[in-house]
């Protein structure tokens, strides 16, 4: 049997492609009282993709008790099963206990790299007690957009209905035309969090934020976005598309809060191809 013990922390995807692409008999999830509700999102999803599930609570950062259960864990899993350790979550205690019973039983380690679109999963064994790599593999699409909505706001917690909007109908026309992958006026059931679109490229994830009109210039699209992007993922790209030119104040606050804006052309009914390009371009860096 494969077990892929995972570290959970604030974001889940490093966990998931994982589990997607190693595909254990077994994911094991050692959780914390702060990342409670990530860990039973991810169960949830993996259960409802009849991928057996454990959990486990540990501490944050007490490095000997959190070493203590992870040995508990797999105390009778070790023998005959074929164990690996995801030490990409987590906090940095946990992934420091995490690598120390990997050493010890000699158990393979693997680490997700997520940032700066790659998706590399890589794989260490242990020589001497040291770490050494033994494989680096490219991750393919694996995360579905609806895999990305139950993983952040719980299974089936949210809904989808159509776009009202003539400005954001044309954004989406020219997303779909484009074979871009997207969902389109989303909203969580407690009503909390509204969303115009989110789109996937890869393993890797945007939200688009549609204002037309004076309604582009203000703030609030800004904030919008930055407080879903730390409900959806800090490695989510926000982009903001908006038809006037936007102001100092915008242009500050989406520096400092990785925001892109793109103000494009739009008569009513259509955006030009030079505009068409701006949006297009910036989605698929």
């Amino acid at each position: 049997m494969k077990i892929l013990l995972s570290l959970v922390g604030a974001q889940p995807l490093p966990n998931l492609i994982p589990i997607y692409h190693l595909k254990p008999d077994l994911a094991m999830l050692i959780y914390t009282n702060e990342t409670v509700k990530k860990a039973n999102n991810t169960v949830d999803l993996l259960k409802s993709k009849n991928i057996e599930t454990e959990i486990v609570s540990t501490n944050s950062y007490d490095i000997p008790m959190i070493t203590q259960q992870i040995e508990e864990s797999i105390s009778k899993l070790k023998e005959g099963n074929e164990i690996y350790f995801n030490v990409t979550g987590g906090t940095k205690p946990m992934s420091f206990a995490a690598s120390q019973v990997a050493r010890k039983h000699n158990f393979p380690v693997v680490y997700l790299e997520s940032e700066a679109g790659k998706s590399k999963l890589y794989t260490y064994d242990w020589k001497d007690f040291e770490f050494h790599l033994v494989q680096e593999t490219s991750i393919p699409p694996y995360i579905t957009l609806e895999d990305w909505l139950d993983v952040h706001l719980g299974l089936g917690n949210w809904s989808i209905e159509q776009a009202k909007e003539p400005f954001e109908q044309a954004v989406i026309a020219i997303l779909e035309k484009n074979n871009i992958e997207i969902l389109s006026a989303i909203s969580s059931l407690s009503g909390q969090l509204e969303l115009d679109v989110i789109y996937r490229n890869g393993n890797h994830f945007g939200i688009i934020e549609i204002k037309h009109g004076k309604k582009g210039t203000k703030i609030e699209g800004t904030r919008q976005l930055n407080t879903t992007g730390l409900q959806l993922g800090i490695y989510s790209n926000k982009i903001l598309i908006i038809t006037e030119k936007p102001g100092k104040s915008q242009l500050a606050l989406a520096d400092a809060s990785n925001v892109k804006i793109i103000s494009i052309n739009f008569d009513g009914s259509t955006i030009d191809e030079e505009s068409e390009a701006k949006i297009l371009n910036t989605i698929k860096r």
